[in-house]
């Protein structure tokens, strides 16, 4: 008699135990017209679009393509050229200036308005899209995070910005995440891509470098990006890349201001161009152990002028500096 008891207790037990996984699993996602499709989106570059509006954009559509599953195939394009992308289909949703109404007679459906002077917009048959894009828009609007998200697109880091802020820009995680890899502080990883891009990650060199880090993509694709505007792939890939050379070149150096500045050479003008600068060193018999004795020889070197590239090292370390005043760690603080 007294076996029953203990049964319904384990029963109860087993019952509590499978529904525990049940009561605390997530909502499904609901489905919109979005889901499970490939789409092709252009976001609008030009001064009209200001301080790092485009790259809030970008991560927005990479947010709302995680939240509404499906994949995004991001392009930036000159503000004029979207009109025939979407009349033909050849894009499916663009960013553009809301400010301005296009001179064409192109339906759209566009969205709430967003931060830098964009809306999202589609074919005007397009609806349900435009409503489920609005529908997020409202989430993410509404959100606790978004002010502070926003601000740190529209008011980043500038060499001009006095006195000492808490953050850079939008892309801090990334540098400090990067940075902790390959031993560096993250301000140093950080001063690069201001030199190379401002923050914005839609820039693209005469030579055909892109993204935050300024890669060419024959250097992204080697050091594993796959898509070298990714913020996240970028700064991964340049730091590879830094790590890499930092092996190659800096064996024999100690002074920490000799590697930094060797290796931000590198990345300027190529290792292989540094690598020959160090062997005429050798040959000359001069001393490698400061950046200046470096300089001094660089004119020796056939085939490499060198001017841009010490000019660079010197604006990459004059940002450090300015950064480690605006943005201090507790080991740059007085009576640390």
């Amino acid at each position: 008699m007294k076996a029953r008891p203990l049964l319904r207790y384990l029963i109860a037990t087993v019952l509590v135990l499978v529904a525990i996984p049940f009561i605390h699993r997530k909502p499904p996602v609901s489905a919109t017209p979005f889901t499970g499709s490939h789409t092709r989106v252009l976001i609008c570059t030009g001064k009209e679009f200001p301080r790092l509006s485009c790259g809030y954009v970008y991560d927005l559509v990479r947010r709302f393509s995680a939240d509404a599953r499906f994949s995004a195939d991001i392009a930036f394009v000159p503000d004029s050229s979207w009109v025939d992308s979407l009349r033909t289909g050849a894009a499916d949703l663009v960013a553009i200036d809301g400010t301005r109404q296009p001179d064409d007679s192109l339906q759209l459906a566009v969205s709430v308005p967003l931060p830098g002077n964009y809306v999202l917009a589609v074919p005007a048959s397009d609806i349900a899209r435009m409503q489920a894009i609005n529908r997020y828009l409202h989430r993410e609007q509404s959100g606790k995070a978004y002010r502070t998200t926003v601000q740190r697109y529209m008011r980043p880091y500038s060499p001009t910005r006095p006195g000492q802020g808490t953050y850079l820009g939008p892309y801090d995680d990334i540098f400090r995440q990067e940075a902790d890899k390959i031993g560096w502080d993250w301000r140093l990883l950080a001063s690069v891509a201001y030199k190379e891009s401002r923050f914005h990650i839609e820039n693209q060199s005469r030579k055909g470098a892109v993204g935050l880090m300024q890669l060419l993509p024959e250097t992204a694709a080697r050091f594993g990006a796959t898509d070298p505007i990714d913020p996240q792939q970028s700064v991964a890939a340049a730091a590879t890349y830094l790590a890499y050379i930092e092996k190659l070149l800096v064996r024999r150096h100690e002074d920490i201001q000799l590697e930094h500045a060797l290796v931000l050479a590198s990345y300027n003008a190529g290792e292989g161009q540094i690598l020959r600068c160090l062997q005429t060193i050798d040959s000359l018999h001069v001393s490698a152990s400061v950046w200046e004795s470096v300089i001094q020889a660089i004119p020796s070197v056939e085939g490499f002028k060198g001017k841009e590239t010490v000019a660079y090292v010197k604006e990459v370390m004059d940002l450090y500096e300015d950064i480690k005043r605006f943005l201090p760690s507790s080991q740059d603080l007085p009576g640390q």
